[in-house]
């Protein structure tokens, strides 16, 4: 599964990857936002692995975390969810407001 997602990644990617750079200060040509899965450790968890992939191929690329709690307890799954949701809303509107030119690629992990 992962090397299907990874090769329709650099499919997706290929014409970015070779893009002339963007004229704006600390925008990439490419944004990946990465949610980790259930429990995993604060940052991009194990979806990271594939963002790295996906970096290799679009040199400019931008790494960054969704923060939410990722967790099915504390607090409850569905709110876990939406915190999430809300997050990577902000993070889309303030990355295009930025860098209205940016590609944006959106990694998660199940959460369950």
């Amino acid at each position: 599964m992962a090397f299907k997602l990874f090769a329709l990644s650099v499919t997706l990617l290929s014409n970015v990857a070779f893009a002339a750079p963007t004229s704006k200060q600390g925008c990439g040509r490419v944004h990946i936002m990465c949610a980790r899965g259930t429990s995993q450790a604060p940052g991009v968890g194990s979806i990271g692995e594939v963002a790295d992939q996906i970096k290799l191929f679009a040199t400019e690329a931008i790494i960054s975390a969704v923060p939410y709690p990722a967790s099915e307890t504390n607090p409850v799954y569905l709110d876990s969810v939406k915190l999430g949701a809300t997050h990577l809303q902000s993070m889309i509107k303030n990355t295009v407001a930025e860098c209205p030119d940016v590609r944006i690629v959106l990694l998660g992990y199940s959460q369950v």
